[in-house]
């Protein structure tokens, strides 16, 4: 099928009035995901493994089939249907692995030490994230899964908004000469960087802010973001 026939089973497929329609989507978006899962032990998600069985690749796999970027509501649809019949594969998530390094990920800081589930976000895995805390939100499978704290997370997303800002530049910089093609290569990684960026905002408002340091590192480096990017695309 299309990514154009796969939305449309998710849109009309699950928003029908007649329950059989319904069921019948459902059913189809569970064989789906049947072969993502089947795939999910031969594939890896950036350096992460995790420990899992397979749950979280495969929903990032199945991810894949449809537009994260460009149409959220479907990918949030499609992923809920998942968890709607399968509820128990919220229990399985893990975001804690190997950690390494991170050089220059903050401006008073030039090292961090980050788990590699968030050194290797995509659109797909970042948006994945996004959805369980709001699944999960306000339960024991938050602290479960691992998330970092308040200060990590300010880290992630000081080093998302870098890369955002380079990325701008560049595109500007190519935008000048005329090169059309890379010109869209250029806009494709930002759009990527963005929607990525815009997951993590969204995890970060269901972390714990009781940490004082955490809280406000967080907020400094959000209102960074927030008027600098809209300085950057204004001017883009």
């Amino acid at each position: 099928m299309t990514l154009v026939q796969r939305e449309k089973v998710i849109k009309d497929g699950l928003g029908d009035r007649e329950g059989a329609v319904r069921a019948a989507a459902s059913k189809l978006i569970m064989k789906w995901f049947d072969f993502a899962l089947a795939e999910a032990p031969n594939e890896q998600v950036g350096t992460w493994l995790g420990d899992d069985g397979g749950i979280m690749r495969a929903l990032i796999r199945y991810l894949e089939l449809f537009d994260v970027i460009g149409g959220e509501q479907i990918a949030l649809d499609a992923l809920n249907a998942i968890f709607v019949i399968k509820p128990d594969y919220l229990d399985a998530f893990t975001f804690t692995g190997e950690k390494f390094w991170l050089i220059g990920c903050c401006h008073t800081l030039s090292l961090s030490c980050i788990d590699d589930y968030w050194a290797t976000l995509t659109p797909e895995s970042a948006f994945l994230a996004r959805v369980f805390v709001l699944n999960c939100r306000g339960s024991a499978r938050v602290d479960d899964a691992g998330l970092p704290m308040v200060t990590a997370f300010a880290f992630y997303i000081q080093a998302l908004y870098n890369g955002l800002l380079e990325t701008l530049q560049v595109a500007e910089s190519v935008q000048t000469l005329h090169e059309t093609e890379e010109e869209t290569e250029m806009l494709d990684e930002l759009f990527k960087i963005a929607s990525i960026l815009s997951s993590m905002l969204s995890i970060a408002t269901g972390l714990d802010y009781s940490d004082e340091v955490g809280r406000r590192k967080a907020f400094s480096v959000v209102s960074e973001c927030w008027f600098q990017i809209q300085a950057s695309f204004l001017d883009f």
